[in-house]
């Protein structure tokens, strides 16, 4: 199974990914927004990024594009609830800018765990 970098302010949400990719046997390391999820990614290898859009310091848009230059084979799935005002949607510019799949929250756990193996299997 694969190593997943899962980045979110929201613990609750941090919480139930892991326990939803865990169950699935994947390894997972989670952070609270982009800065941390760059440190992580200096010391360890992972094979999927899941990265919430909308963090404190820095957002998920600058983490994908940072990521996209420095780590250029990491898989990423940008996910997001909305923006401040829930009008904003950046899930389709995440697109655009490197993110291989898109998720609504609430995520459901089939649609989760079907972009993890999508992504996976386009590592082949």
């Amino acid at each position: 199974m694969a190593r997943i970098l899962v980045t979110d302010d929201n613990p609750a949400i941090r919480t139930l990914l892991t326990e939803i990719l865990e169950n699935r046997g994947h390894e997972v390391e989670t952070a609270t927004e982009g800065i941390s999820a760059l440190k992580c990614l200096q010391v360890s290898i992972f094979q999927v990024l899941i990265t919430d859009i909308f963090m404190p310091g820095k957002d998920g848009i600058e983490l994908i594009m940072e990521v996209r230059v420095q780590y250029p084979n990491l898989k990423i799935i940008a996910i997001s609830g909305g923006g401040p005002g829930m009008g904003m949607d950046l899930l389709k510019p995440a697109q655009r800018l490197g993110a291989m799949r898109i998720l609504r929250k609430p995520v459901s756990r089939a649609d989760l765990l079907q972009a993890v193996d999508e992504v996976l299997g386009e590592m082949a």
